[in-house]
């Protein structure tokens, strides 16, 4: 599992406290969504590498060490980082419900659909709605992979991400079909952006057929660069309803918190992207950033553009670029250069391997809290938010002022 977030270490953040209803249900599964070619039977993988012109849904059980014994510690983070036992994820029962009819263009087979098109997406919306019932979080949560991936990965971490949440939301990986070795990497970027319209359909659909009040998405690696298309094309598409005074219904989800991590994404494309009405859509958006992605160095030698998730240097950010930032209202950079766990291995999947990366983006994605909110400060250059190194008493000091303001709130509600 991903390291433990400081936060939750330290105690200012227990993500378990407050409700605990979802200890007495079976362990849900982890909902998917994929356009990968499913495998034949037999086969011991559900879905393969290759590209689909179908988005499936579905469903997967994930099996989480000795799960008994799990369950009766699950409170205590000190247990999952200090007891020396091993709890690895693994995936369990795989269900396919079917392809999202939402999803379906010219280019289906028609003969391979089978039955009412659109109880798959009825399935899937139900499952989502009962479970957004009793929870205290009425919130959809995605995770959009990188590169170098299995079908199996995007959901683990999705799980991962849903236990430190204490399963508030619901939860939902997207696998879209990336090879599972670093020299497909120039075909796996051209597949990140094939899928970007099946995800814009997917996300349409989740806006359109669910009870979510909002969307939010956690995107890392050349999964930004998925997730930058597809808002730039709902942004363009809600710009055009606009234009023809159509406007969307008022209880459609809207899209809320996009957090991108160590961003795999051509750095002026995404800008062309920003200023062309992709942050319309979007309630807010945070880059993390590092000087010690080694990933992003190279990704950066072979295509010879900067990447989104690499810092500008010293005098390389043009004025008007600075001018937007400030201005968008909506764009934030956080740099997580020097922290603890932000150069193992390549450097590139910090968010789980650093403690205070991987707090930020919790208490970011979670709670919704802003830079300043958070313990972050910003810099002499006005552009990025940087960990002071009081940071984690900072995070502690506005959690505990929420939770005092909440309790007042209790007390004086009628």
């Amino acid at each position: 599992m991903m390291s433990v977030p400081e936060v939750m270490e330290e105690g200012a953040l227990d993500p378990f406290k407050g409700d605990d209803a979802w200890k007495d249900k079976e362990a849900p599964g982890i909902l998917f969504a994929t356009n990968r070619m499913p495998a034949e039977e037999g086969v011991a993988v559900s879905y393969l590498n290759k590209r689909d012109v179908l988005l499936h849904l579905g469903m997967a059980l994930i099996n989480i060490g000795d799960s008994s014994e799990f369950i009766d510690n699950i409170e205590n983070i000190e247990y999952l980082k200090n007891s020396g036992e091993s709890y690895p994820l693994t995936l369990g029962n795989v269900t396919e419900f079917g392809p999202l009819d939402n999803a379906l263009h010219g280019l289906v087979d028609l003969s391979r659909l089978s039955g009412d098109p659109h109880e798959p997406a009825e399935k899937f919306a139900g499952i989502i709605n009962r479970r957004l019932v009793d929870n205290p979080v009425k919130d959809i949560f995605i995770y959009v992979h990188g590169v170098n991936t299995s079908f199996e990965s995007p959901l683990l971490v999705a799980s991962e991400l849903w236990h430190y949440m204490g399963y508030r939301g619901v939860f939902i990986a997207f696998s879209w079909p990336s090879g599972q070795n670093i020299l497909e990497y120039i075909s796996d970027v051209d597949t990140a952006e094939y899928s970007a319209i099946l995800f814009r359909k997917f996300l349409e659909f989740l806006r359109s057929e669910t009870d979510a009040e909002k969307i939010h998405i956690l995107a890392f690696s050349a999964g930004t660069k998925l997730v930058s298309q597809s808002l730039h094309q709902i942004g363009l598409l809600d710009s055009c309803m606009s234009e023809e005074n159509v406007h969307p219904r008022s209880d459609t989800a809207k899209i809320g918190r996009v957090l991108f991590t160590a961003g795999d994404v051509e750095r002026q494309l995404f800008g062309m992207y920003a200023s062309d009405n992709l942050l319309e859509p979007v309630e807010s958006l945070t880059v993390y950033m590092s000087d010690s992605d080694n990933a992003l160095r190279a990704s950066k030698n072979i295509r010879q553009y900067p990447r989104l998730g690499q810092p500008w240097k010293e005098g390389e950010l043009p004025p008007e670029a600075l001018s937007f930032i400030q201005s968008s209202g909506k764009l934030t950079f956080v740099d997580v250069s020097g922290l603890e766990g932000t150069e193992e291995k390549s450097g590139h999947e910090y968010f789980r391997s650093s403690p205070w990366v991987s707090s930020d983006v919790f208490v970011n994605l979670g709670l919704g809290l802003s830079p300043g909110e958070r313990g972050l400060v910003l810099n002499e250059n006005q552009v990025y938010w940087s960990f002071p190194e009081d940071y984690i008493e900072r995070l502690s000091l506005t959690l505990e002022q929420r939770a005092f303001e909440q309790k007042l709130m209790s007390i004086s509600a009628p």
